[in-house]
């Protein structure tokens, strides 16, 4: 009895254990599946980038077959995974290819070809044996347009699965004890480890299908085709379009092996104390209480005989049953001398009788408090079991606490940066506008001359608001970027000017550019910004003069170093790299450099944002950012930008004219916002430039004046609408009835509907809100 409640905590701790390490193996199956995706994910996006590349040759473009072949077959070279790559015209026939064409090639019985031309986006195909190469591939195919804007054909890469399959087989996050399967929208096996030539090219029996064809990650529990049962983490690749599946499975025997093991030996343990007490139970038992009673047992039965000479002979110990058996022995002698003086005894027979009880009920009371002992003994066993249970529970409240507390401390030291910045912008706004407001109560106009210094500081606040949200989606890599491919080296002798109006004349600067840079795919303003926030943390770094240095160079970061870094892909980078001879930051501040709203300044002479912009900005473009810093030594901040593989020459940074440009009431813009006061601001800064302007609330109202005016030029909308259609729809929905509309969105953030992978999808034209007067006259009349 008293072993029972230790059984019963046994019990329980393994039911809890069980659960616990369930739970922990469907986190770590998710996790592999979720990683796996991404590597596949990144995989098929530079399969993306390699057809943009391809689709957008002019070789391509004017079905050059010699130009374009010797093109394709240069870079599979510097790609091997993909085994070929090539051009088919709109009849399905291959005109360019990295590998010999053979008479009578085409492609037009194929589902990915078709479904490229039809739909006019990037596939993602499926498996199957080429044509050309003889061995499994997986097509990727995108549509180019012909000099005449139309689609002439598709460009198409050929991923190489057996390539695909070595690519996981050296990744180091999924063990031996772990089974990968990568299948297509068909449910066909590209990739299963282990044993991947035994499954490949097979199909997913239907039992998988719900996991195949998630619309989300996941876990489950199943039999694997191989008849063993694990648990499996299961994610869809995420790179539109989607169609392939990645799941991870668990060996549940290996998985639980540990807890089995340990529950085998707990329960080993306490059968072994459950014996060894019973033993020494029934020892201390036979010793201290059934060998006293049988010669109690054996004297009591003389004594019922009348022999009263005969004893129990317990010795001298303390027990009870000792101490009973001496009180027996005692009686014994006094009966045998009561019989022996039987006649003087009978007259006081009655109170020797009465003497004789009160000694049994000691005996008795004494046998009862023994018992009552015992009993507080296995009481206060209880107690402490229920003390120990109540403390475990304590101690996880206390630990759930204190994750919890951390949290509200890392989004309170974030909102209060937010909060104090935007209090002190709003306070000059409403000021500024309060007095303003009550200048024009009394009548007094407000122009050029007189009163515009008590409207400037609310225009320079919300500027500066503007800016810090600009700052914080930068921050949190959700700002909607425009990438094109760039001269680094261009970009900074553009900027020399620029910077030297900005730095103090003590600083010099100095710049080291390096012959033959590759070229670059990112923002030119946001990399612009970048180096700007750099040199001007560089020159309150140096606030006695000192010198900058700018240099770029080619570099290559090796498997070992993206190992050792987060995030790090290794490959070929341009390095950006900025360098004062300043102050420097201590390890203390260097650690917490990219936090927003983290500043060494005094207060008011920074927001602390500049460097966490640097940083979103770096990270959103694919690339990486490394801070080299002592005190008293000076600071270098390298930025590493991925090198962009393309024949195409880098993009001009042109500078913009200062004229304000107009339009004409023959020009008609349709505005569509579905805020009252923002339409209402944007319709009278296109009218005030001159254009012709028409307003609606929502996509559905846009629709009927765009059939009832055709002779609408421009749509200007939100990409957040009511009355589900929202902008991205209205345009798709106008385009099909006029493909010869120019389309401009507006938007304060936008994340699925025009951005994907943090890039504005290709042709869209996008105004940031907040926007200026003098920006939107300027896109207004690019667009016209």
């Amino acid at each position: 009895m008293a072993i029972l409640p230790a059984l019963a905590i046994q019990a329980y701790n393994e039911i809890e254990l069980n659960r616990a390490r369930e739970a922990e193996v469907r986190e770590n199956a998710l996790r592999l599946a979720k990683f796996a995706s991404g590597e596949l994910d990144r995989i098929i996006e530079n399969g993306h980038g390699l057809a943009v590349a391809l689709a957008n040759l002019p070789a391509v473009r004017n079905h050059d077959t010699a130009g374009c072949s010797d093109y394709a077959a240069a870079l599979t070279k510097v790609f091997p995974q993909y085994l070929t790559m090539g051009a088919i015209d709109l009849d399905g026939h291959v005109f360019c290819s990295s590998r010999p064409i053979p008479p009578g090639a085409s492609a037009a019985d194929r589902w990915f070809f078709n479904e490229a031309i039809q739909s006019g986006k990037f596939v993602i195909g499926d498996y199957l044996i080429g044509r050309l190469v003889k061995k499994p591939i997986l097509p990727l195919a995108l549509p180019f347009s012909g000099s005449d804007g139309r689609i002439a054909g598709a460009v198409y890469v050929s991923l190489d699965i057996d390539w695909l399959t070595r690519y996981f087989q050296s990744d180091r996050q999924i063990n031996n004890d772990a089974t990968l399967a990568i299948a297509d929208r068909n449910g066909v096996i590209l990739v299963r480890l282990p044993d991947n030539a035994r499954y490949v090219g097979t199909k997913f029996a239907e039992v998988y299908h719900p996991y195949i064809f998630a619309n989300g990650p996941g876990t489950a529990e199943i039999e694997g085709v191989d008849g063993i049962h694990r648990i499996l983490g299961y994610a869809p690749v995420l790179y539109p379009p989607s169609g392939l599946f990645v799941g991870v499975g668990l060996t549940t025997a290996t998985a639980f092996a540990a807890v089995n093991d340990a529950s085998r030996a707990g329960f080993i343990l306490i059968g072994v104390g459950l014996a060894i007490g019973l033993l020494v139970a029934w020892l201390g038992g036979r010793y201290f209480i059934s060998w006293p009673i049988d010669k109690l047992v054996r004297a009591s039965a003389q004594w019922r005989r009348g022999n009263f000479a005969a004893r129990s002979d317990l010795g001298r110990g303390g027990s009870e049953i000792v101490h009973l058996g001496r009180t027996f022995d005692d009686m014994a002698g006094g009966l045998q001398r009561r019989q022996q003086a039987n006649a003087e005894l009978l007259a006081t027979l009655e109170s020797r009788v009465q003497e004789r009880t009160q000694i049994l009920e000691a005996a008795q009371a004494e046998l009862k408090e023994a018992n009552s002992g015992l009993e507080s003994q296995a009481r206060d066993l209880a107690s402490t079991n229920r003390e120990l249970q109540l403390e475990m529970q304590r101690r996880e409240q206390a630990e759930e606490a204190l994750r919890h507390l951390q949290k509200i401390e890392a989004l309170g030291q974030l909102t209060g940066g937010v909060a104090h910045d935007f209090d002190n912008l709003l306070q000059v706004i409403l000021g500024s506008l309060d007095t303003a407001h009550r200048r024009l109560m009394r009548g007094e106009p407000i122009t050029a001359e007189n009163g515009w210094e008590q409207v400037q500081p609310a225009i320079r606040s919300a500027e500066r608001a503007a800016a810090l949200t600009q700052q914080l989606l930068a921050f949190a890599r959700r700002q909607p970027l425009s990438p094109q491919a760039l001269d680094i080296n261009r970009l900074v002798s553009g900027m020399s000017e620029l910077l030297r109006r900005t730095l103090d004349e003590t600083i010099k600067i100095e710049t080291v550019l390096a012959g033959g840079l590759w070229p670059v795919f990112a923002d030119s303003s946001q990399l612009e910004s970048a180096i700007i926030n750099l040199a001007v943390n560089a020159r309150d770094a140096m606030p006695d003069g000192g010198r900058l240095t700018i240099e770029t160079a080619n570099t290559y970061l090796d498997e070992a170093y993206a190992a050792a870094h987060e995030e790090v892909v290794a490959g070929q980078y341009v390095l950006l790299a900025i360098t004062d001879d300043g102050a420097g930051m201590t390890r203390e501040v260097l650690r917490q450099a990219f936090d927003p709203f983290f500043t060494t300044k005094e207060v008011g002479q920074g927001t602390g944002l500049g460097l966490s912009q640097v940083y979103g900005f770096i990270k959103q473009s694919g690339g990486h950012i490394k801070v080299y810093s002592e005190p008293a030594q000076g600071t270098t901040v390298k930025m590493y930008l991925p090198r962009l593989v393309s024949t195409e020459a880098p993009a001009k940074i042109s500078a913009q004219s200062g004229a304000i440009p107009g339009g004409s009431k023959g020009e008609l813009i349709l505005v569509v916002e579905d805020e009252d006061d923002v339409r209402a601001s944007t319709v009278g800064m296109l009218e005030e430039l001159g254009y012709g302007v028409l307003k609606a609330p929502d996509g559905h109202a846009a629709l009927r004046l765009l059939a009832d005016y055709p002779e609408i030029r421009l749509l200007f909308t939100d990409v957040g609408l009511p009355g589900g259609l929202n902008g991205r729809q209205l345009a798709d929905a106008a385009h099909a009835t006029r493909p010869d509309l120019r389309v401009l969105y507006t938007t304060g953030y936008a994340r699925n509907a025009i951005v994907h992978h943090g890039t504005l999808d290709p042709g869209v034209e996008l105004m940031v809100k907040p926007f200026t007067y003098t920006a939107l006259a300027a896109k207004i009349r690019a667009m016209l």
